[in-house]
């Protein structure tokens, strides 16, 4: 048995952009051999049986019917995105690993091989006091770490952005990491895209980290966002890649 890992370079297909089956084979087309994983924030993304796609349990939903959690076999599974926001379903760290135990044993319920990441959570100095209490809240319950940790990274504009985002990263895993491997989920500049370049090619450095199973960049279509961050123009039928785009691809 062999667990499907987000390993490597990795690519956000967000479902605002790319909602039908279509629409994501046509996003991964694009970016061809550029990348070795990629995630839309759902389970069941309508491209699921891609063998580079990673699911995750997105809010604070239970997925513990037999036909659910089949979803989830032989493959790391993402706990959660930002719980820790107002903007996205937010959860206290109680709740969070409350949510973390309910998940795991209806997995075990029904003998389904996986592993996970959590809490895909911000660390900058607004957030990561909640990456802190949610380790803590964890240990309470039993659970010494996750298997995997996921963090987000948000949203430097120079190198000694990066470099704190990092501190914060590797002080708390220092403390609460227990040597788990961490998966960078999200990671971009937001609209600062003067320095994609630099941040784009600091993130891919990471992997050269022994600690960094893999990296994703965000996202393929982020001008819903951001305009003119995206990695794919779909601006017409015939989706191509940006310049920033091709930059993505090269870095693989």
């Amino acid at each position: 048995m062999s667990i499907r890992l987000p390993a490597g370079w990795g690519v956000g297909i967000e479902r605002q952009r790319f909602d039908t089956r279509e629409r994501v084979q046509k996003a991964l087309a694009a970016l061809g051999n550029g990348f070795d994983w990629w995630y839309d924030w759902l389970h069941n993304s309508p491209a699921a049986d891609d063998p580079r796609y990673i699911p995750m349990s997105y809010g604070h939903r239970v997925w513990d019917r037999p036909e659910e959690v089949e979803r989830f076999r032989d493959k790391l599974v993402l706990f959660m995105n930002e719980p820790e926001t107002p903007d996205v379903p937010s959860l206290t760290p109680q709740q969070a690993a409350r949510f973390t135990r309910r998940q795991i044993q209806a997995f075990w319920r029904y003998d389904i091989p996986f592993t996970w990441a959590a809490p895909n959570s911000n660390v900058n100095l607004e957030n990561i006091g909640w990456v802190y209490a949610y380790a803590e809240e964890l240990r309470k319950i039993g659970i010494e770490a996750p298997p995997y940790w996921g963090f987000h990274l948000y949203t430097p504009q120079t190198v000694a952005e990066w470099n704190h985002l990092l501190h914060n990263m590797w002080t708390f895993w220092r403390q609460y990491g227990a040597d788990r491997p961490v998966v960078i989920t999200e990671v971009a500049v937001g609209t600062h895209l003067e320095a994609a370049p630099t941040i784009m090619a600091l993130a891919r450095e990471l992997l050269e980290d022994e600690r960094v199973l893999g990296v994703c960049w965000f996202s393929a279509g982020a001008d819903w966002l951001w305009p003119g961050a995206q990695l794919v123009d779909t601006s017409d039928e015939e989706f191509r890649l940006t310049p920033l785009g091709r930059l993505f691809v090269s870095l693989k």
